[in-house]
């Protein structure tokens, strides 16, 4: 365990001292090893792809963007556009979305954050679903959330 705490640190700490293409690799590393540990399912993968624009850096959670397996069965999908800016790594936008299915149309949990929205909403956008089905089997929403986001980008699938 203290290898692990001890490679974290190692990780985290080149996230402002690397150059560029290390920093953003050592902030992937750094991911991996985070869910690794806790829980992905053996054989998983969080992979870097190429930039986007705005020389951000896209990291997402296993080939063409597909979600991670995780050790309960389910999924978690993924996704931090980053940027180098001078001497650290900026997170531009991120999202997560805890799922049951592979295609994540049913959704248990999802973040979405964007750093400088273009438009006026906030910009971080979440929703939550209750643990339990309905009649129809769909995932009711827990007060207070809707089933789409209130962001101009929708919900993140």
């Amino acid at each position: 365990m203290l290898d692990v705490v001890a490679k974290a640190k190692s990780l985290a700490e080149a996230f402002s001292t690397k150059g560029e293409w290390k920093a953003v690799d050592a902030f992937r590393e750094f991911i991996q090893l985070l869910l690794a540990k806790t829980i992905l399912a053996d054989g998983e993968r969080v992979v870097r792809v190429k930039p986007k624009e705005n020389g951000s850096d896209a990291l997402v959670s296993g080939c063409d963007s597909r979600p991670l397996r995780l050790r309960d069965g389910r999924f978690l999908r993924i996704h931090f556009a980053i940027r180098f800016n001078r001497k650290h790594l900026a997170v531009v936008e991120s999202g997560y979305q805890y799922q049951t299915d592979m295609d994540g149309r049913n959704w248990i949990f999802r973040y979405d954050y964007e750093r400088a929205p273009r438009h006026r909403y906030p910009g971080g956008d979440h929703g939550a679903r209750d643990r339990t089905c309905n009649s129809t089997g769909a995932w009711p929403m827990t007060s207070g959330t809707s089933s789409t986001s209130t962001s101009p980008r929708g919900p993140y699938r």
